[in-house]
């Protein structure tokens, strides 16, 4: 059987970060794999989402998503 990819959504949570002059907002982690897709923020406007590695955020985001999963 094949086995089930854990999923974390952390979009009511609203954690967000800046990086680089863009704000970018979590969507979902990944905890098998240890990503997360995010959503950068240009203007005002949500733009497409993408994954990123876990260990490419700063770390106060990583103790707030870690107690979670």
């Amino acid at each position: 059987m094949a086995k089930q990819n854990q999923v974390i959504d952390l979009s009511s949570e609203n954690i967000s970060y800046e990086k680089e002059a863009l704000k970018y907002k979590v969507l979902r982690f990944f905890p098998q794999k240890q990503i997360l897709e995010v959503a950068p923020i240009l203007n005002g406007k949500i733009q497409k989402s993408e994954t990123i590695a876990f260990a490419h955020i700063p770390r106060k985001i990583k103790q707030k998503i870690k107690p979670i999963s």
